[in-house]
């Protein structure tokens, strides 16, 4: 945890946190960190937190009420045939116990994220959302050491990072195996995106270019179509 005269900030990995600090330390406010250090997580965390995931916000502002966003995950409300399904089991050990996951297309729901982000930000951020995206862009694009947490996060759900040649890609090394604390990990196309997201807003997710291509993906084997994500609120 970090804290300072403009705040609190507690995360887990020191960019995310470093990313929520820089935008106080610039004047944005609380709502403008929280951004911040999502965006910034989805880079530095990518176990934790994803632009495909969900998830809520409980908040009380200076001059207001609490209140609470949910822009959780959606499922599709006509699921495909469970034999057509992409859908299969990952066993992850934890060492005093085992637990069974399931993965593939038809394990992903709607993502609620990106369109959570832009709504409180449009609702309460003081700084440009792109002020906000930039520490989690220049991560993205020139790297992230991967520290000890993250490391061991990465190795206890190898069979999922690993699953796909595409994951692999992201999160192996050379020889195959999954990276390793110490190893960089890049994402450039997330920052073209998170870039061009900051210019263009959410549509572009949901309804533009991003969106066909996450429905290609799904439609192999997953529930959802890309009207689940145009009708996205």
């Amino acid at each position: 945890m970090f804290s300072g005269k403009r705040g609190a900030v507690a995360a887990g990995h020191p960019l995310t946190a470093d990313a929520a600090i820089s935008i106080l330390e610039s004047g944005g406010n609380a709502f403008d960190a929280v951004v911040a250090a999502t965006a910034a997580a989805f880079v530095c965390e990518p176990v934790l937190a994803s632009p495909g995931g969900g998830g809520f916000l409980t908040a009380r502002p200076a001059d207001g009420k609490p209140l609470v966003y949910d822009f959780f995950v959606q499922t599709p409300a006509t699921p495909r045939p469970h034999d057509e399904s992409d859908f299969y089991p990952i066993v992850v050990d934890f060492g005093a116990t085992q637990q069974e996951f399931h993965i593939g297309t038809a394990a992903v729901a709607t993502p609620g994220v990106v369109k959570g982000l832009f709504t409180i930000h449009e609702n309460h951020g003081a700084m440009p959302i792109r002020e906000c995206f930039s520490p989690a862009i220049d991560a993205a694009r020139n790297g992230v050491t991967l520290n000890a947490l993250q490391a061991y996060l990465n190795d206890l759900i190898s069979p999922i990072l690993l699953a796909s040649e595409e994951a692999k890609t992201l999160f192996g090394n050379q020889s195959g195996a999954i990276l390793q604390e110490g190893d960089t990990q890049r994402f450039e196309q997330l920052a073209d995106m998170l870039d061009s997201l900051a210019l263009e807003g959410p549509d572009l997710f949901y309804r533009g270019k991003v969106s066909p291509a996450i429905a290609r993906q799904c439609e192999k084997g997953g529930h959802w179509r890309r009207r689940n994500l145009q009708a996205n609120k």
